[in-house]
C-alpha cells in the first residue's frame, strides 16, 4: 500500500506536529526519527535535504512525512528557483527567513532587505511552483546583536516595505515556559496580521533545579501548549526544538531523544503519543482529510460533498466536520473548489498519479480498499500507543489510547 495511507492516518493522529531535523551525522542515519511515528512534517532549515540527511529523507518519504523547505537567509538565494524546480520531496510550502531580526548567527536581515529579497526571489519562486509561502520567522530577541528586539516592529516594517506581497501564513518561534505567554503571543500575531500561524520552534529554556526537574518542566509545558494549539484552527502547524538539544545551554531539559544512549526520552514519547483533536480542521488542507477515519460511502451512487447535487460512484468519501472550510491561498488556485475533478472520475485508477494523492488527502476521496487501510492504520496507531503506555505503567494513558479503537 502506498505511503499515502500511513500519511492519512498520521493526519488523523497528529496533523499539526512536525520535527526540527538537526542531524548531519551519516552514521546516525534516520535513527533519531524512528521513535516519532505520529508526526506529519519535518524541516531542516534548508531549501532541500542535505547529502548527510539522505537516510532521513528516504525514511520520511517512505513514511509519508512531508518535507517543508526553508530559505534560511539571503545566502544562496540565487539558487532557490533551481532548487524549487525539482520540488524537493514533493514540497508544497516554502518557509521564509529564519529569525531575520536576530544577530549574525541567524538570518540577520533588516525588514527592508527581507522585503527586497521577497519581491525578487521568494514570491516569484513560490508563484511559479504553486507553493504556499510562510512569513519570515521573526521572534523575540534579547541579544545585543539584534536588528530589532520586537518581532512585531520588524514584521510591521517588513509589510510596510513589501506592500502587496504574498504571505500565506505567519511563522515564528517562542522560547519561554509560560503557556499563557505563548497563547498571548500567538493570539497577537493572529489578531494583528489576520493570517494562520506556524510555530516552527518552541521549548522551555531553563537551568533551574535538577536535570529531571527541567525535563519535567518541558513535558508539562509541551502538554499544555499542544492541548491549546490543537484546539485552534488558525494554528496550522508546530514543531518542538528539538529532537536532541542536550548540548544546548538552557535547553538540556527540552531533548526528546538521548543522543548518547540512542533512546527516546519521556518528552519524546509524549510528543509522539499525544493524539490530535481531529474535530478541529487544519487550514490549507481540505477538512475531509482530517475527519474521523470512518468511511461512510457505499458502492452505489450518493451525493457528492465536493459537488452538491452531483452523485459519484467508485469512491468512498470521508465525512467532513460541520461548518469547516479550507482557507484559500491568494494567488494559488483554491484546490478545495477543484475537488469536483475527484468526484467526476469513475475510479482511482482513472486519475493521474499526482492527482490521486491530492484527491485523497485534500478532498477526502478514497477507494473502498484504501478507506479500509486507513482505518487499519489508525487502529494500529492506537494499539501501539496503548502498548507503549502500559509499558510505562501508564494505565490511564493506555485506557485513552484503547478508547480510540472503538472509533
Amino acid at each position: 500500500m502506498s505511503s499515502i495511507i500511513p500519511r492519512a492516518a498520521r493526519f488523523a493522529y497528529a496533523a499539526k506536529r512536525g520535527l526540527c531535523w538537526q542531524f548531519k551525522d551519516t552514521s546516525l542515519g534516520a535513527k533519531p526519527a524512528l521513535p516519532f511515528k505520529n508526526v506529519s512534517w519535518w524541516y531542516n532549515w534548508g531549501a532541500a535535504p542535505f547529502a548527510e540527511e539522505k537516510a532521513m529523507a528516504q525514511h520520511a518519504a517512505k513514511e509519508g512525512i512531508e518535507y517543508v523547505p526553508m530559505q534560511w537567509s539571503k545566502w544562496n538565494i540565487a539558487d532557490l528557483d533551481k532548487t524549487m524546480a525539482s520540488r524537493p520531496l514533493g514540497s508544497r510550502v516554502l518557509l521564509g527567513f529564519n529569525e531575520p531580526n536576530h544577530g549574525w548567527d541567524q538570518a540577520h536581515l533588516t525588514a527592508k532587505e527581507a522585503a527586497t529579497f521577497w519581491k525578487s526571489h521568494m514570491q516569484p519562486v513560490a508563484d511559479r511552483y504553486g507553493l504556499r509561502l510562510g512569513s519570515p520567522a521573526a521572534a523575540p530577541c534579547g541579544s545585543s546583536e539584534c536588528i530589532e528586539k520586537d518581532p512585531f516592529k520588524w514584521w510591521d516594517d517588513f509589510f510596510k516595505a513589501c506592500k502587496g506581497c504574498r504571505v500565506d501564513f505567519m511563522a515564528t518561534h517562542y522560547y519561554a515556559c509560560s503557556t499563557k505567554g505563548l497563547q498571548s503571543y500567538l493570539e497577537k500575531i493572529r489578531s494583528k496580521y489576520k493570517r494562520p500561524v506556524w510555530l516552527t520552534e518552541f521549548a522551555c529554556p531553563s537551568n533551574a533545579g535538577t536535570a529531571r526537574k527541567r525535563a519535567t518542566a518541558n513535558e508539562d509545558y509541551f502538554a499544555a501548549a499542544a492541548r491549546w494549539m490543537d484546539g485552534k484552527d488558525w494554528i496550522e502547524r508546530y514543531a518542538w526544538f528539538a529532537i536532541s538539544v542536550q548540548s544546548f545551554k538552557w535547553l538540556d531539559g527540552a531533548s526528546m531523544w538521548d543522543s548518547t544512549k540512542a533512546k527516546v526520552l519521556p518528552l519524546g514519547k509524549l510528543y509522539n503519543d499525544r493524539r490530535y483533536n481531529s474535530k478541529v480542521p487544519l487550514p490549507g488542507v481540505h477538512p475531509a482529510a482530517l475527519a474521523p477515519w470512518t468511511a461512510t460511502g457505499k458502492r452505489t451512487p450518493r451525493p457528492s460533498a465536493a459537488l452538491p447535487g452531483r452523485s459519484v460512484t467508485g469512491w468512498w468519501q470521508l465525512p467532513s466536520p460541520a461548518a469547516s472550510a479550507a482557507v484559500p491561498t491568494p494567488g494559488v488556485p483554491d484546490w478545495a473548489a477543484a475537488c469536483g475533478a475527484c468526484a467526476a472520475a469513475p475510479s482511482v485508477e482513472a486519475l493521474p498519479a499526482p492527482l490521486r494523492d491530492r484527491c485523497r488527502l485534500e478532498c477526502g476521496f478514497w477507494s473502498g480498499r484504501e478507506a479500509a487501510a486507513v482505518r487499519r492504520s489508525v487502529r494500529e496507531l492506537a494499539h501501539q500507543a496503548a502498548a507503549d503506555a502500559e509499558g510505562l505503567g501508564g494505565r490511564a494513558a493506555a485506557g485513552t489510547a484503547r478508547r480510540l479503537l472503538a472509533g
